[in-house]
This record gives C-alpha cells, sequence and structure tokens, in this order.
C-alpha cells in the first residue's frame, strides 16, 4: 500500500479512537512550519544585509535584516508560510535603486528565526515590531500568508501607505480544516484543533479573514496573483481584489506561487507602484499596465 494511503487511514483511526489527543497533534502540525533553505541567488542578497534581532516575546528573537540609507522610506518584506526573507531577495536592489530602505523579517518557526511554531496572529505581530522599530512604513510587499497577515495588520493599525501582496489566500482559516482533512483526521480532532488555536490566540479563527479586513482599508493596494498557483487559487486574488477599495488586479502566466517572486515584470510593477510619493496612484509602464485590471 502507498505511504499516501497509509498515513490517512492512520490518522483516522487515531482521531476517531482518542479524538482530543489528535487535535492536538493537528494542532502542533498546522502550526509547524518547514525551514526553507536558501537558494545562491538569495544567500548574496541576504550577506549584503546588516542584521538586527529583535525580541519577538519572551523566549523568542526574530531576525530582521537591512539595506539602504538610515532616514530613507521604509519598505518591508513579508514572507510567506514556511518560506524566509531570502525569497523577496530579488526586490531588494530595485527598491535600493529607487530610494528606499528595506527591511525584511523572519518570523518565528522560519528561516534563522527562534521556535518551531508559528501563525498569521504571529506574522501580524512580526510585522507590528517592525513598524515599532523602523517607524510608519512608506510600503510592504507581502508574499502569500504574509500578504493576509499585512492586509490584517493594516486593518489593526499597521501605518503602511502601500501595499503590493503577492499569491495571497483570501481564506487563510480554512486551512485548518483542509489540512485536517487530507491526512484524514476525523471531524471530532479537527474541531478540537481548532478549539485549541482559538483559545492559543483568544480570537476566533474566523476573524482571521483578509477579506472582510480589506474592506475598510485605506492604503492603496496592488494585488498580484498567477492564474496557474497550485497552492492558492486565482479565485482568491479576485475576491481580495473586490473587496479592497482602489486596488488593483495585476495576473501574470505560468509563474506559480514562488516563481513569480523573481519575475521581472512583477518586480517593475511591485518597485513603480510603491515609487510614487503622496496618495496619487503610481502610473505604471504600459507593458504592465496591460497586466492590470
Amino acid at each position: 500500500m502507498n505511504v499516501r494511503n497509509i498515513i490517512p487511514l492512520a490518522m483516522g483511526l487515531y482521531s476517531r479512537l482518542l479524538p482530543k489527543r489528535a487535535g492536538v497533534t493537528l494542532e502542533r502540525v498546522f502550526l509547524t512550519p518547514g525551514r526553507l533553505k536558501l537558494r545562491p541567488e538569495e544567500l548574496s542578497v541576504m550577506r549584503r544585509a546588516a542584521a538586527l534581532p529583535l525580541r519577538f516575546d519572551c523566549t523568542r528573537m526574530m531576525p530582521v535584516f537591512q539595506w539602504g540609507e538610515e532616514g530613507a522610506p521604509v519598505v518591508a518584506l513579508v514572507h510567506g508560510w514556511a518560506g524566509r526573507a531570502g525569497q523577496l531577495a530579488a526586490f531588494v536592489d530595485p527598491l535600493l535603486a529607487r530610494g528606499f530602505r528595506v527591511v525584511a523579517m523572519e518570523a518565528p518557526g522560519h528561516g534563522a528565526a527562534d521556535g518551531q511554531r508559528s501563525s498569521i496572529v504571529e506574522f501580524i505581530h512580526a510585522l507590528r515590531l517592525i513598524e515599532r522599530q523602523f517607524g510608519p512604513l512608506h510600503g510592504v510587499v507581502a508574499h502569500s500568508m504574509g500578504g493576509a497577515a499585512s492586509l490584517m495588520a493594516s486593518a489593526r493599525g499597521l501605518d503602511a501607505s502601500r501595499l503590493a501582496i503577492i499569491g495571497t489566500p483570501d481564506r487563510p482559516a480554512g486551512y485548518l480544516p483542509y489540512i485536517g482533512q487530507m491526512l484524514g483526521f476525523s471531524p471530532d480532532a479537527i474541531a478540537e484543533a481548532k478549539a485549541r488555536i482559538e483559545q492559543k490566540f483568544g480570537m476566533p479563527m474566523a476573524d482571521l479573514d483578509p477579506v472582510e479586513d480589506g474592506r475598510g482599508l485605506t492604503a492603496d493596494v496592488l494585488v498580484i496573483h498567477d492564474r496557474h498557483d497550485r497552492q492558492v487559487r486565482f479565485s482568491s486574488a479576485r475576491r481580495l481584489a473586490d473587496a479592497i477599495p482602489g486596488s488593483r488586479l495585476m495576473e501574470t502566466e505560468r509563474l506559480g506561487h514562488v516563481r513569480i517572486l523573481k519575475d521581472s515584470r512583477v518586480i517593475d510593477a511591485v518597485t513603480i507602484f510603491l515609487g510614487s510619493t503622496g496618495r496619487r496612484r503610481a502610473a505604471l509602464p504600459e507593458q504592465v499596465e496591460k497586466a492590470v485590471i
């Protein structure tokens, strides 16, 4: 029998016999990201950064990487779930060329940060720590779950004028039942995991809703998503763009969920979007504007 079939069968039996204990297991699985290794082209950019450890809480430190001159407008780079700062390294030099100071964080449980567990709630807190350390943010460039966290942080008071979100899910809370069902956990075990996570963070998972939070945003938002993204469906981008007042949607083709972060057209669109001043919308170049709805 294929091991991919054995795991759901084993977890199904386990969670039917011991649903509460299985709920603890699912909670741990759900809140544990993988650790991603740096690619060579990312490493060369990261080595040029000035590293600053920030205290996330009483037991964990969070690394922050900096490029550019102190006093320049700050753009924060935010990785996604099981990602790390180096994934957004391709944005660093173009942003520096436009006069920005660039800072990139690694959330708890990711990259070089302390801890094994993480969550979108901790991503939000990490972004607020960046704001506290560096002051108001001119912009945020965020990928995947980091994009959802950026929208929710902005709705909760994060001072950021512009948000460029890439491959962002519209319903992050929906990943728990999806992962639970995929691994074969019973409904009772999934409900137990959900209750434990809600108790841990003091809020219903239903409140983790970037679409609803996006409806009241005043920041300028550029939503970028690939039509062939297999990890976050393209309809998520549609829902986010429809909900966020004045936002724009840029579609790409055949870049998927990760390669999109290295694409020159995407990088051009983001840097130009962030590169103007005031509240007037940045003018995008013709070849990029055609891809923006």
